[in-house]
């Protein structure tokens, strides 16, 4: 079966913009913060653009190019970790906050790798069978009920990871429960967004994948799709 080798405009920006959030929120997470009522790891108020991100790159190009993103999100947070542990090994008279800050930032990048291969990838699975099952229709509907469920396992697990034992019992449930609070708002607030960037991207890249023979095997590597399974590509054809 051909594969379709399209050059796409803005696939890799949105990689990109994926990989730097999920950065940019491990090195904020382990400060705890209140916004308002919200109680929560810092980091958490960006990490919300990388589910962001995600929903519009599968939505668009398919759970292949999703999961493809998942996996250099985390060879980068991956060698950033490995980089970070490096510079300790610099002599410097004044290190100890950062011997105290790479452990921790280290536990971060652990619980974010576990949370990004468990909830994001969920998350990149229910929008590409969402699609199939509403047959295209209801793309607002398909993006709330992926988020409901992967941001709270996501939370679930990072905050297991990342902060049990850090904090007291009470402190720790009220962190996990406010911080995927605040996502899931976050993210319902974004999806008229992500619909519209959506819809736009079709138009431009003209490409509409639908993930109907797709291995969703999270090891899986392949991100190229035979032309029957992009609707658009076929609607230009003909």
């Amino acid at each position: 079966m051909n594969k379709t080798q399209k050059h796409y405009k803005y696939l890799w920006l949105l990689i990109s913009l994926y990989v730097l959030a999920t950065i940019v929120s491990d090195l904020a997470e382990g400060k705890v913060t209140t916004v308002l009522w919200i109680h929560a790891g810092a980091g958490l108020f960006i990490f919300t653009f990388s589910y962001f991100f995600i929903d519009i790159i599968t939505e668009v190009y398919g759970y292949k190019r999703g999961r493809l993103t998942i996996w250099i999100g985390i060879f980068f947070c991956g060698l950033f970790a490995l980089l970070a542990e490096v510079t300790q090994l610099f002599p410097h008279p004044n290190n100890q906050s950062m011997s105290t800050l790479i452990p921790l930032t280290q536990r971060i990048f652990l619980s974010t790798i576990a949370t990004v291969i468990i909830a994001e990838n969920l998350n990149a699975y229910l929008v590409a069978k969402l699609k199939i099952f509403f047959n295209g229709r209801h793309i607002g509907t398909r993006f709330i009920f992926s988020t409901l469920i992967s941001t709270f396992i996501s939370m679930l697990v990072f905050s297991l990871i990342g902060f049990y034992g850090r904090l007291p019992n009470e402190g720790f449930i009220l962190l996990t429960l406010t911080s995927w609070l605040y996502r899931f708002i976050t993210e319902l607030a974004l999806i008229p967004v992500s619909i519209a960037i959506s819809k736009k991207l079709k138009q431009i890249e003209k490409t509409d994948i639908y993930d109907r023979n797709t291995n969703f095997n999270i090891f899986a590597f392949d991100s190229h799709y035979s032309s029957t399974e992009d609707h658009l590509f076929n609607k230009e054809a003909k």
